[in-house]
């Protein structure tokens, strides 16, 4: 997994890359097999509801034919299938970061925040949840990581800004400084220009490396090769 930021060029107002981090080491085959496995029976289920889901747009498209509306029941049912889906889709990313935590690059020394009682992933925070809270052992800010799932780029930021302002209220220090990061699969434009004039908000975007790699085998020696060989030790002996 590769983690880019993307930052502000204040001087000409643009989008520029200026930091890159990757993962170190690899996550373990059989921990990433059991999650693939435990992942299958919704994967199976969110299956079916997409086939539903097919039917009810369908079914929709003649109501509205009909009486220029859309029916609320379909328009609910619609948006719950979406959202678990990408609950479903983003749970797996979110569980990657977790369990390699201290494998990822940040760009600064980030370690999850820890209380008596919560720990720094899905950290509670009033009526929401906070994808992960983590501190900057150099600078002991408080960092606030939000995974852009399938919300629109102005709910995100309005979403890691809403959590900056509690965390600053609850949880940080009167000397501690709150930094954001988005993690997403890609920007758009309505992201870059939301979080443009936020200096304190960073925006990373990852990508998923897989390889196969050839392991060398040493050929083994034939049986005919060996006596042969022992043969002619033999023979030098005498």
């Amino acid at each position: 997994m590769q983690l880019r930021r993307w930052g502000m060029a204040q001087e000409i107002g643009i989008l520029s890359v200026f930091d890159s981090g990757r993962l170190k080491e690899r996550p373990s085959f059989w921990l990433s097999l059991l999650k693939w496995l435990l992942l299958t029976p919704r994967l199976v289920v969110l299956t079916l509801l997409a086939l539903v889901f097919i039917v009810a747009n369908v079914l929709s498209y003649f109501a509205v034919l009909l009486t220029a509306k859309f029916p609320q029941d379909k328009f609910d049912f619609n948006a719950r299938v979406a959202h678990w889906t990408w609950r479903v889709g983003f749970y797996s990313l979110e569980e990657f970061i977790y369990r390699n935590w201290s494998s990822i690059d940040w760009g600064s020394a980030l370690e999850l925040y820890q209380t008596d009682r919560h720990g720094g992933r899905r950290f509670p925070a009033g009526a929401w949840t906070i994808d992960f809270l983590a501190r900057d052992r150099d600078t002991n800010d408080l960092v606030i990581i939000q995974l852009k799932r399938g919300d629109t780029s102005d709910s995100t930021v309005g979403q890691l800004l809403r959590y900056a302002s509690w965390v600053r209220e609850k949880v940080a220090a009167e000397s501690q400084n709150v930094r954001g990061i988005i993690i997403t699969k890609k920007t758009d434009s309505a992201l870059e220009y939301a979080v443009k004039n936020l200096a304190f908000v960073e925006v990373k975007t990852y990508e998923v490396d897989f390889h196969l790699r050839l392991t060398p085998i040493k050929t083994l020696t034939p049986p005919e090769s060996v006596a042969a060989s022992v043969e002619k030790q033999a023979l030098e002996a005498r």
